[in-house]
């Protein structure tokens, strides 16, 4: 066996086994979006979740043996990490977690676009579909997480502003 073969064997191996991790936990989340008891008000996520398993189903298939492995892992543990943090947004309805992850998740996706161009384009067409099912997501996840002119949503504009609302919640706190 030539030595090239060789290297590029022990190659493989060593990102399967660096792989195994981020197999595991995208198989814990598959598990739980699939046993998971769907509420009307979370229904409109799984053509979503499905195809995003179908993107990451893809992206495990290729990279273990891909030229560009390093790079793929990454993507992959931004975009599993991101994905986990949507699946509790939704699970809990906590929409600041939701909106977060929302935005981050979407970010992680397009970044796959050079490797997965067909998975990514699914994705973006079914993220398009959910302003037919829903009609309370779709304007909260469409809602900038920064001001045009303030700063964050859930934080008060200007520093001013902060140290007055600090100083109404220590007052109610002393009553």
């Amino acid at each position: 066996m030539p030595a090239d073969n060789v290297l590029k064997s022990c190659s493989v191996l060593v990102n399967a086994i660096k792989s195994v991790r981020l197999l595991r936990l995208g198989h814990l989340q598959w598990s739980s979006e699939i046993g998971y008891k769907y509420s009307s008000e979370t229904q409109f996520f799984k053509p979503v979740l499905r195809s995003l398993q179908e993107l990451e189903k893809n992206i495990l298939e290729m990279f273990v043996q891909s030229p560009s492995f390093d790079v793929l892992f990454q993507l992959y543990s931004n975009l599993l990490e991101h994905h986990t943090l949507l699946w509790t947004g939704i699970i809990t309805s906590q929409n600041e977690c939701l909106l977060i992850s929302w935005r981050s998740l979407m970010k992680e996706v397009s970044r796959l676009w050079d490797f997965f161009p067909k998975e990514v384009e699914t994705f973006q067409r079914d993220v398009e579909n959910l302003d037919k099912f829903s009609k309370k997501w779709p304007s909260q996840l469409q809602k900038s997480l920064l001001w045009v002119h303030g700063g964050h949503p859930y934080l008060p504009p200007s520093a001013e502003l902060y140290e007055k609302l600090c100083q109404l919640l220590s007052f109610c706190e002393r009553l």
